[in-house]
Order: C-alpha cells, then sequence, then structure tokens
C-alpha cells in the first residue's frame, strides 16, 4: 500500500506466532512481554515491526507497543489506539485531570489506560496487580515517563479502594463472557457515590462488577466505549473517515446482551 495516506493494521502477535509457529512458546513470550519490539528482537524479527521499531507515534512510544501501524511522509508509522480509545469514552462522563486513578491489573490494556490517564493530567495512578515485578515496572514507567506521580500495590487480598480516589478501572479480564458472573477481588463496601467505576470488558457490557458499582451509587462506564473509540480512531487513521459511534456501539450491544 503506497502513498503517505496509505495504513495498514499489524497484528503483532500474528506475526510472532508466524515466526515461532502456533503454540506455547509464542504465546509465553507474547505474554511475559511488555513491549512489542522486544518481542520481535528476541524472534529475530525484521520486516515490517523490525523497521517501525524507533517511529512510535505520541503515547505508542510511552506504551511501547502498537496496535496499528500508518503510512506517515514516507515511513511507518506506529500507532497504540487502545488507551486513546479509553480516554475518549472515559471523556463523555469524567475527565481524568487532577484525578487520583486507581488501574486494577498491569497487562496491555492496563499499561495503556495508565500512560494516557497521566498523559491527560491525573494527578496520581495507583497499579493494582498480583505479579509484582509486572505491576511496579508498570507504575515505575509512569511516575518516570509521564507528569502523574505512580505507585504499585500488591493485591493480596480484596483490595480497599483509597478515599480519595476519583476513577476505578478494572483492565484484567475477570467478567469476561463466559464468566460475565465473576467479580474483581474487591472490598465492594469501599465503592461510594463519588466514584467513577470503569470496565474494559465489553462482553458483557453490564459486568458483574459495573452492576455492583451502580446499586453503590457509582457512575460507571462499560468497556463498549473503549472498543469503539479505539475502533473509530484506527479506521479514521486508516481511510481519514469517522464512522458513526452509535451505530457501531448499538451493533456490538446487540450482538453482546443476553436475550
Amino acid at each position: 500500500m503506497g502513498g503517505s495516506s496509505g495504513a495498514l493494521q499489524v497484528h503483532a502477535y500474528d506475526q510472532v506466532e508466524t515466526m515461532l509457529g502456533a503454540g506455547t512458546l509464542a504465546l509465553e513470550l507474547w505474554e511475559q512481554a511488555t513491549d512489542v519490539t522486544a518481542v520481535i528482537a528476541a524472534v529475530g524479527g525484521g520486516g515490517l515491526l523490525g523497521g517501525i521499531a524507533a517511529c512510535y507515534a505520541g503515547s505508542a512510544r510511552i506504551i511501547g507497543a502498537v496496535n496499528c501501524v500508518v503510512r506517515r511522509d514516507g515511513r511507518w508509522v506506529g500507532e497504540n489506539t487502545d488507551g486513546q480509545g479509553f480516554l475518549m469514552s472515559l471523556r463523555t462522563i469524567a475527565d481524568p485531570a487532577r484525578m487520583h486513578v486507581v488501574v486494577l491489573g498491569a497487562g496491555g490494556a492496563a499499561r495503556a489506560i495508565a500512560v494516557e490517564t497521566a498523559l491527560a493530567g491525573a494527578a496520581a495512578i495507583t497499579i493494582v496487580n498480583r505479579n509484582r515485578d509486572r505491576g511496579a515496572a508498570l507504575a515505575e514507567l509512569v511516575e518516570t515517563a509521564t507528569p502523574a506521580t505512580a505507585a504499585y500495590v500488591p493485591w493480596t487480598g480484596p483490595y480497599r479502594i483509597p478515599a480519595d480516589a476519583g476513577i476505578l478501572v478494572n483492565a484484567t479480564s475477570v467478567g469476561l463472557y463466559p464468566d460475565g458472573g465473576a467479580l474483581p477481588d474487591l472490598d465492594l463496601s469501599t465503592l461510594r457515590p463519588a466514584l467513577t467505576v470503569a470496565d474494559v470488558i465489553p462482553n458483557p457490557p453490564a459486568t458483574a462488577l459495573l452492576q455492583a458499582a451502580t446499586t453503590a451509587g457509582c457512575t460507571t462506564l462499560d468497556g463498549l466505549g473503549m472498543l469503539v473509540e479505539q475502533a473509530r480512531i484506527g479506521i479514521r487513521h486508516w481511510t481519514g473517515l469517522t464512522p458513526d459511534a452509535t451505530v457501531m456501539r448499538d451493533t456490538l450491544a446487540a450482538l453482546f446482551t443476553p436475550h
């Protein structure tokens, strides 16, 4: 695809799997990695992904991962739309500026969300995760690469949401279909009306966490918004067009909501 307006979505895991072969090794390497370029380097990858290693755009450079590539000024530039999509969705109900944001998890979604909310002006980011190394590494990244302060909290039992937290984000897979009734290990008594609770899980849209948060009087945000907005950003990069968010959301809601 030629020209400065051309674009190409790159599924990095697929390329890693192609190089290593489908199976446990590819999956384990991908899950343990925090930087997509490290994965490519580890398996001796070249080609397109190897060529864009130094061409991250904006926050993708801090996040260290890309989920699409855009042709700009004669070169391929890596973009990460996950955190941007979450931020756009979040801003429909809450502004993270000057807020204390608590992120549950330290995987790819958590990394993108922590970085983007920090760059959007969040005062403090708390990373809650069971794996100490991954959680501490993410907190250190946010602390050193963004204006926000950051801290890691080990997730060793029911987590008590701090009284000064303004936004809680579940960036884990807990509650994802078919385990829609599962709840992150939280002390639900610490949910309160002043808190905004977001879940990145789109299926089901009304996760058990969001139902509990609604009961507690919290403002809630489901995962459909992030899914729709990150896709709209990608489509805009590749085509210059911005699709209708309402149509996309309604279609997904019809697919994911039990009948």
